[in-house]
């Protein structure tokens, strides 16, 4: 789900882009390019609930709260072990411009209970 979420973000940020009144590209003056995506949380749920209708069905019930400095992504996931259940799962991203690259970094992960390890969440970063 947080490989999933992630590259959605990444691609969200590119359709936003698309259109102009959400999007501006100005060169800086330090030579380098300042780029101005805008987005409502309605939009970007609305963008998260149509690529995850169009998947596997692993995951449902997707929504992201856009909150200072980071977004808290909430959903289900399917179980791994055939059983078709379903458990709640969480996770906290925070998204930086790192050396001119939007980098998003998950800080917070949860699974029907079970919280992953700093060095976990650094191994899924």
């Amino acid at each position: 789900m947080v490989l999933r979420i992630s590259l959605f973000l990444m691609v969200m940020f590119a359709l936003v882009a698309c259109n102009r009144d959400n999007f501006s590209a100005e060169r800086n003056p330090a030579g380098g390019v300042d780029i101005t995506v805008i987005a409502t949380e309605a939009e970007i749920n609305v963008m998260l609930a149509n690529a995850l209708a169009q998947g596997s069905g692993a995951v449902r019930n997707a929504s992201i709260d856009l909150q200072p400095a980071q977004m808290l992504v909430t959903g289900e996931v399917e179980q791994q072990d055939g059983s078709g259940n379903f458990v709640p799962a969480t996770f906290t991203i925070t998204v930086t411009v790192v050396d001119g690259q939007l980098s998003a970094q998950i800080i917070n992960l949860n699974v029907a209970g079970w919280s992953a390890t700093d060095d976990r969440v650094s191994q899924i970063n």
